[in-house]
């Protein structure tokens, strides 16, 4: 029933190819590439089981922010070369950055270049000469329905009115609606978060692994959405989001050049990892801490094979224990570790 009106829509050398007028290519099977994500894909199977013997499923790992970045960079310098308008750096720059906050990390390349090129079409369509920012920001504003004021970082908005933005179009779900206004203050707000340890005193422990595993756990957990943070946001906020959080990004934080050489070796052949899907994934939420085997602090090799160099580990260990043992007997409250067996909360 389609066929016809699909032909007609067609150049003419691709209806011949089509129709077998061509008949070297008419006699060959016809192949179609099509992109989505795991969770469409599966959605898909699912409504249409018969689809399974008929399309072969090639997974894609998604391109991290700086090979994105530079594809987009190339498609906008082909974009100049060709119809125009000229694609400016400052809409490129938009474009990742809208994708990561509002269409997801895990779509790059597509979500930042379907952004780019629609925003593309739509300032050609308005005879625009130069593709900005705020066209950008415009276009990501009609896809989704959110006013400019919100997808713009720089523009000052009530997050009152947000909230009864969000509450006329979202009903009954008021939780759902202070996530999403939470997460734009901010975004608002340029806030940057840093993870850190703390001590066994309170709860916790000095491993920055799994610091990363309970913030991650903790958002999905208050939020009721596994997706609500990645594996790859959660080691960021432990590496580039610390540095940031302290203002040494320039020094630290990364692995670049012109940045101090601080590395850690993470020996992930163990029984607790294993099998591993994914190396970020495994780190974050399998890993207990004691998998770091050696350590580069300014490029010096601090830790090597699991034995640290720089100083005597067991007795600054002993030190530190003697030291605790003498702050809690001036503070009156050593007795509590003498406290007896308690299999109830009191």
């Amino acid at each position: 029933m389609r066929r016809k009106p699909l032909l007609r829509s067609l150049p003419a050398s691709l209806r011949d190819d089509w129709t077998g007028k061509n008949s070297a290519i008419g006699t060959r099977p016809i192949i179609v590439v099509g992109e989505c994500t795991k969770t469409a894909a599966a959605r898909l199977f699912q409504s249409r089981p018969s689809l399974r013997s008929l399309v072969e499923v090639v997974p894609l790992q998604s391109m991290d922010e700086a090979e994105t970045r530079e594809l987009a960079g190339l498609v906008a310098a082909r974009v100049n070369a060709a119809v125009g308008p000229d694609v400016t750096e400052q809409a490129v720059a938009a474009a990742m950055e809208l994708s990561r906050n509002y269409l997801g990390s895990g779509q790059l390349p597509g979500a930042a270049l379907d952004l780019l090129k629609r925003a593309v079409a739509r300032s050609a369509g308005m005879k625009e000469r130069a593709l900005t920012e705020a066209s950008v920001i415009s276009t990501l504003s009609q896809l989704s329905g959110l006013p400019e004021a919100v997808l713009d970082t720089g523009a000052r908005m009530e997050l009152a009115r947000v909230r009864e933005f969000f509450s006329r179009r979202v009903i009954g779900q008021d939780e759902a609606v202070q996530a999403v206004v939470d997460r734009i203050a901010m975004l608002k707000a340029g806030l940057t978060v840093g993870l850190a340890s703390d001590g066994p005193a309170s709860s916790n422990n000095h491993s920055m692994i799994q610091a990363m595993k309970f913030a991650a756990l903790q958002q999905k957990g208050v939020h009721q959405d596994a997706e609500i943070i990645t594996a790859e946001t959660v080691l960021e906020m432990a590496t580039i989001g610390g540095a940031r959080a302290v203002g040494l990004e320039g020094e630290i934080g990364s692995i670049e050049v012109g940045k101090k050489a601080d590395i850690a070796v993470i020996d992930y052949d163990n029984a607790w990892m294993t099998p591993i899907h994914h190396p970020v994934s495994a780190l974050v939420y399998s890993a207990l801490g004691h998998e770091v085997v050696t350590v580069l602090i300014d490029g010096e090799i601090v830790m090597r094979d699991g034995v640290v160099k720089s100083v005597e580990e067991r007795a600054v260990r002993r030190s530190a224990q003697l030291h605790a043992d003498a702050l809690t007997a001036r503070a009156g409250t050593d007795a509590f570790k003498r406290r007896t067996w308690r299999s109830a909360t009191v």
